[in-house]
C-alpha cells in the first residue's frame, strides 16, 4: 500500500508541474491587440450601414436562377460563325431536310435563271432592287465558295449558309458557284442549279450576277429577306 500512496504522490507532483509549465508559457504570449478601425474605414462603414438599411434579403424561394444559354456555347458561336462564312461541314445534306429541289422553281420575269446573267426578284420586288444589287448597293456580310462541290454537297451547303446567314441578321451574301470551266461537259451546270434552289428558299428576296470586278458570271449577289419573313416556301 505505501509503494501505490508514493505512485500517485509523484503523478500529482507531475500533473502540477505541468500545469504551472502550461501557465508560464501562456503569460509570455502577448495579448492580441484591439483591431483598429481607421477614421476613413469608420466612414465608410456607416455609409454602406445607411444606404443598405431598407434592404430586405430575398427569399430563396423568390430567386431565379439563370442557366447559360446553349447559343452562348463557345463551340455553338463557332460552328455558326463558320456556317456563316461558308466553312461548314461538306456534306451538310445529311444534316438539314431536302428543302429545294433540282427542278425549276418559282421565277419572276424580270431574266431566266439560266441566262448568262441571272436575275430573280420574289413576288413585289421591284426592278430597282435588282439595279442596286448589280451595282453591289448593299455590303456583303458572307460569301459562300461551291468550288469542287458535287450537287447534292452544293445543295446541303447553300440552304445551310443562306439560313445561317439570315439568322445573324446578313442583308446581302455573295455565292460563288464558278464559271464551270473545270466541268466535264465545259457548262456552268452548277450555276444553273444554284440559280434554281435559290429561287425555292422563302428567305431570299432577290439575286443577280453583279459586274466583272465582283466576279461577273461566277457569282450571285443575294438579298435575303428580314428574319421576321418566313423562311421557306
Amino acid at each position: 500500500m505505501p509503494s501505490n500512496k508514493k505512485s500517485l504522490t509523484d503523478l500529482n507532483l507531475l500533473y502540477k508541474e505541468i500545469q504551472a509549465e502550461k501557465s508560464r508559457l501562456a503569460a509570455l504570449v502577448p495579448p492580441e491587440a484591439p483591431a483598429v478601425v481607421r477614421p476613413e474605414q469608420a466612414k465608410d462603414n456607416k455609409l454602406f450601414a445607411r444606404a443598405t438599411r431598407t434592404v430586405v434579403p430575398l427569399k430563396t424561394a423568390s430567386r431565379i436562377v439563370h442557366q447559360p444559354s446553349k447559343a452562348d456555347n463557345p463551340e455553338v458561336v463557332a460552328q455558326r460563325r463558320k456556317q456563316a462564312l461558308g466553312a461548314a461541314r461538306v456534306d451538310a445534306s445529311v444534316t438539314r431536310p431536302l428543302l429545294v429541289s433540282d427542278g425549276p422553281g418559282v421565277y419572276a420575269d424580270l431574266n431566266r435563271v439560266d441566262a448568262p446573267d441571272s436575275t430573280f426578284a420574289a413576288t413585289g420586288v421591284g426592278p430597282d432592287t435588282i439595279r442596286k444589287l448589280k451595282q453591289a448597293y448593299w455590303p456583303i456580310g458572307a460569301q459562300l465558295d461551291l468550288h469542287g462541290l458535287n450537287a447534292d454537297q452544293a445543295r446541303g451547303r447553300l440552304v445551310d449558309f443562306i439560313e445561317t446567314s439570315r439568322e445573324f441578321g446578313t442583308r446581302c451574301v455573295k455565292v460563288i458557284h464558278g464559271k464551270g470551266y473545270g466541268s466535264k461537259q465545259g457548262q456552268p451546270v452548277l450555276k444553273q442549279l444554284v440559280a434554281h434552289w435559290l429561287t425555292q428558299i422563302g428567305s431570299v428576296q432577290a439575286f443577280a450576277t453583279p459586274p466583272n470586278a465582283h466576279g461577273g458570271q461566277g457569282v450571285l449577289f443575294v438579298l435575303l429577306k428580314p428574319r421576321s419573313a418566313s423562311k421557306l416556301s
